[in-house]
């Protein structure tokens, strides 16, 4: 375990939960490469039983770490609404993206980010049920692999139906580890 002032962060053995029916679970990533400045963002919509429903990636050719985050989440609940999911938890493994949700002061502490920090609080006032929660890396392991590959692809925004090959043994590892807890 991991504690924070003698609050529990996260298990070291974590691993990913299904949401309850009738939710979707939405997890996100943004990938940013220091040497060529290109971002990725990734994601993946899973239903209650760990079925994928939806992934998406894109590729950006500037940006950062922080706007590769918020853009996946803002991507992410788009397409949630697109297809009409309306029961979402989004899982983020970017603190700061939930400091910008739950933000209420100005957006100057996020000026750069401001049109993303718009889009994202907008997305959240639509009349849907959600709830954006921080989780730690290791259990993000699909939107991870999914965002690397938009940040390495110089493909534009793509949504997949069926998993991907290449993203297969995380999301089976995914299922796999979430049946030790059910």
């Amino acid at each position: 375990m991991v504690f924070l002032n003698h609050h529990k962060l996260w298990e070291e053995n974590a691993s990913w939960v299904p949401p309850e029916h009738p939710n979707v679970k939405l997890n996100t990533d943004g990938s940013w490469r220091p040497n060529t400045r290109l971002m990725g963002t990734g994601g993946v919509i899973r239903d209650c039983v760990g079925r994928w429903l939806f992934g998406f990636a894109n590729s950006a050719r500037t940006g950062d770490p922080l706007k590769a985050e918020l853009t996946a989440v803002v991507e992410g609940l788009s397409l949630c609404w697109n297809v009409g999911l309306r029961n979402i938890i989004c899982e983020t493994d970017c603190g700061e993206v939930i400091e910008a949700c739950e933000s209420l002061v100005s957006l100057e502490r996020w000026q750069v980010y401001a049109n993303l920090v718009r889009a994202l609080k907008e997305l959240l006032s639509r009349n849907w049920l959600i709830s954006i929660r921080w989780i730690p890396r290791e259990i993000n392991k699909v939107a991870h692999t999914l965002a690397g590959w938009g940040a390495s692809s110089s493909v534009d925004y793509v949504v997949w139906h069926k998993a991907p090959t290449f993203v297969l043994e995380a999301v089976e590892w995914d299922v796999m580890s979430s049946m030790d807890i059910v």
